[in-house]
């Protein structure tokens, strides 16, 4: 009788200890997004700009199509988490009128300092990310990786290029941000 009680223990603590690790499983690696503007831009072919004003909008002109401006924030809310690998991604909407080459991005955190790949005088056009092979339509834009408890800060803006030769013909070039992990 003994050790059917005992058995019994045991049997009930090891379904409780894999119910635990398997919903611990599941918690594992929740990143939490939270756009402080819309997600996505529809940049026109309004006017095109250079480089230098690229890089200082405010976000004004977006209602306009003039340009884009992003703001979002990535965090990994488990203190106890290990470092998650993010995944920041232009989403192709597949009804761009203007090409690829003529949308500038410009990657900063909220003080304007620019992530890896954006320095001062790197400004990439979105023909130059690379595709997601499971995803064509997703462009990576950025990789990084947030330790538990810790919050990233990011603005992305967006500009006709100044190389752009504007016609009668209205262009649209709309995509959208997305965050995934890695």
């Amino acid at each position: 009788m003994k050790y059917k009680r005992l058995l019994l223990v045991i049997f009930v603590c090891v379904i409780l200890l894999s119910l635990g690790l398997l919903s611990s499983k599941n918690n594992d690696k929740k990143i939490e997004t939270s756009f402080l503007t819309q997600s996505s831009i529809e940049i026109e072919t309004v006017l095109p700009v250079s480089d230098t004003l690229g890089k200082k909008f405010n976000g004004d002109g977006t209602q306009d199509g003039v340009q884009g401006y992003i703001e979002f924030k990535v965090n990994n809310p488990d203190k106890k988490s290990k470092i998650i690998n993010v995944l920041l991604s232009l989403k192709d909407t597949d009804q761009n009128l203007i090409k690829d080459n003529y949308i500038k991005v410009y990657l900063t955190d909220f003080d304007n300092n620019p992530y890896k790949g954006f320095e001062k005088n790197r400004v990439p056009a979105v023909s130059e990310f690379v595709s997601l092979t499971e995803k064509p339509k997703y462009k990576v834009v950025y990789e990084t990786k947030i330790t538990g408890g810790k919050e990233m800060n990011f603005r992305l803006r967006a500009w006709l290029a100044d190389s752009y030769v504007v016609s009668d013909e209205k262009g649209v070039f709309p995509f959208e941000i997305t965050v995934s992990e890695k």
